[in-house]
């Protein structure tokens, strides 16, 4: 479990520094750091906007998702780089089209549960370690 949450996690910011760095490219043929918003990216964030919650349902034909109760276009790629399943907590960046809601990124929530919380021995308990000597 913990190595998946490892995968996804550096997938999720890998992802996302690429798709930034691509649609910086491909809006303004260059991508620098730290630019300065122009009003073409301005005008692209107004047809964004994020949902966030859990995965409901993910369409066997791969063409859309159900976050709680809202419906998103998706590709079969956005899905199968995302490996999004029913019950994720999940935050999805999408853009408004004239079909809909598209899928754009996505970042998963991760929530500590505190059942998994694991009580490590106190060092200087030594009476129930197993090798402590007897008095």
């Amino acid at each position: 479990m913990a190595q998946r949450i490892f995968f996804l996690a550096a997938l999720t910011v890998t992802i996302g520094v690429a798709s930034v760095f691509a649609q910086n490219v491909q809006k303004e043929g260059t991508a620098v750091a730290g630019d300065v918003a122009s009003p073409m990216k301005e005008a692209a964030s107004d047809n964004k906007k994020v949902v966030k919650g859990v995965v409901k349902e993910v369409s066997k034909d791969k063409t859309h998702i159900l976050v709680d109760s809202t419906k998103i276009l998706a590709t079969k790629e956005f899905l199968d780089d995302s490996y999004l399943e029913a019950g994720d907590k999940v935050e999805i960046t999408v853009e408004k089209t004239d079909a809909g809601l598209k899928a754009v990124s996505y970042n998963y929530i991760f929530e500590e549960d505190p059942s998994e919380d694991v009580e490590l021995p106190d060092a200087n308990r030594s009476e129930e370690s197993p090798t402590a000597e007897k008095r």
